[in-house]
């Protein structure tokens, strides 16, 4: 009832009067005793607690139903009326206000306004409701199915086991070896040797007489004995050799380096199983192939990788290195088994070996007639030789190191498109392979060759037709001197 004005609320309670200016006729009716107040105030104190009860009484409820305290709360209500309407008559409340000026007018102004904006501030926007609210008809149904499908996928789907490890070749107790005649070969023969300890024998021949050792001396391999092959390739008749070695599959298993037709490569596999070919076809020796299927490793097993790298130094060269070069010349003699030849390596005791003679004269010959060049590059010396192709560069190269104290050497040998690199043996080896890797990388006609002993190896293309790429070589050498310690 707020936005109701004052002068029309005259018959709505005791507080009209106050909105009766003096001189107006409600006044002059009030103060002759004539009016409606007049009436109501003449009353007595029962007429007005009732309709003090009638304007109090609840909806529903009839008036003057209460009783007792109800009655006598009414008496006091209508005594305190009366004293506030003669409080009223004694102020002086001025000119009626205006429409425009009555505060109801700005509170009913705001009370219109105000419910529009709690409206507008409360109801969520339409984006807000797509997004926030989901749809609970439309949802409810796939959820219910997607639900449904993984419980059936649960019930129906039983998880899947880890995929089983591939086996390793099953190994047998005795071996028999049967490996080219060809140096780096046979010291990867007698690594393998030394791993597989029981030896039947240790044959050594020619790639030309590969078939005579399949129709002979490989017929009398028993079921219980493995047969490794070690430096051979599938020549003179691929075919052939590869259907001769099928009547071994499950016992024979073949090391090389060589690079293979792809199609010989593939029928060997077929024929004797994947994990039974370990064919290394960028490595320089089958010493890397060995070295991925050895399993026992001792204190003389990393002296012979390091005789492969010619990394010992002299006193173990006069100790057994020269005993071990007599023994692998004398293993090239001619096709046969030595395997009473090589107990001495097996057993581990190569100062056992007979003392050879003549071992290395044409080399040592050779470095007393040329002297090697020398290229200085920070704290390192390279001695750089280009030895006739009878010669073994990499017992060349170490004989130039221990000739002129330089750290490392580059060798190579008329007829052979191979690099060596090598070092001393140091506290901290030097990372050759790591600088031919790079050497590798900088140029296009140079490729690395590992060889399974952490030598240098490269394979530069036409260095006969192009010896200036030598020099390239040394020159990218020098230049990467840091990847040495890296």
């Amino acid at each position: 009832r707020g936005d109701e004005p004052l002068a029309e609320r005259g018959d709505r309670g005791p507080l009209a009067e106050a909105s009766d200016p003096p001189g107006s006729p409600a006044r002059a009716q009030q103060e002759a005793g004539t009016g409606p107040l007049a009436a109501r105030s003449d009353a007595g104190p029962e007429d007005g607690s009732a309709r003090l009860e009638a304007d109090s009484a609840e909806p529903g409820r009839e008036p003057g139903s209460g009783r007792g305290r109800r009655r006598r709360r009414g008496r006091r209500g209508g005594e305190r009326v009366r004293e506030a309407e003669r409080e009223l008559d004694e102020l002086d409340l001025g000119p009626p206000l205006s429409e425009a000026d009555r505060p109801e007018a700005a509170l009913h102004e705001e009370s219109e306004d105000e419910p529009a904006i709690a409206a507008a501030e409360d109801r969520p926007s339409a984006d807000a409701d797509e997004s926030a609210q989901p749809d609970v008809e439309d949802s409810a149904e796939p959820v219910a199915a997607l639900a449904g499908e993984e419980d059936e996928e649960d019930e129906a789907v039983e998880p899947e086991p880890p995929p089983e490890r591939l086996r390793p070749r099953q190994r047998r107790a005795r071996a028999a070896i049967c490996v080219r005649n060809d140096p780096d070969a046979l010291l990867a023969a007698l690594v393998l040797a030394r791993d597989r300890r029981h030896i039947t024998f240790f044959w050594t021949c020619s790639q030309e007489q590969l078939m005579d050792f399949f129709r002979g001396r490989a017929t009398d391999v028993g079921e219980d004995t493995d047969l490794l092959m070690v430096g051979f390739t599938a020549e003179p008749i691929p075919r052939e050799t590869v259907q001769t070695a099928e009547l071994f599959r499950g016992r024979l298993q073949w090391f090389d380096a060589h690079e293979w037709a792809i199609e010989d490569a593939e029928a060997l596999r077929d024929a004797i199983g994947e994990d039974s070919v370990v064919v290394t076809e960028k490595a320089s020796s089958p010493l890397v192939a060995v070295s991925e299927v050895t399993e026992r490793r001792s204190r003389f097993t990393d002296k012979l990788v390091d005789f492969s790298a010619r990394r010992l130094p002299e006193h173990e060269m006069e100790k057994w290195g020269y005993r071990l070069v007599g023994l692998i010349q004398k293993l090239m003699g001619g096709a046969g088994d030595y395997r009473s030849s090589i107990s001495p390596v097996l057993a581990g005791k190569p100062s056992d070996l007979p003392a050879p003679t003549g071992v290395y004269q044409e080399e040592d010959r050779w470095l007393a007639e040329h002297d090697p060049r020398i290229v200085h590059f920070g704290e390192y010396q390279l001695a750089v030789v280009q030895v006739p192709e009878n010669l073994d560069a990499s017992e060349v190269g170490r004989r130039a190191r221990l000739r002129t104290g330089s750290r490392l050497s580059l060798a190579t040998r008329d007829g052979d498109a191979v690099v060596i690199l090598g070092a001393n043996d140091e506290k901290r080896n030097l990372n050759l392979m790591g600088v031919a890797e790079r050497v590798d990388s900088s140029v296009d006609w140079a490729h690395a060759r590992p060889a399974g002993d952490r030598g240098g190896r490269l394979l530069v293309d036409g260095l006969f037709e192009n010896p200036e790429r030598l020099d390239a070589v040394i020159l990218e050498i020098v230049k990467h001197k840091s990847v040495l310690y890296g």
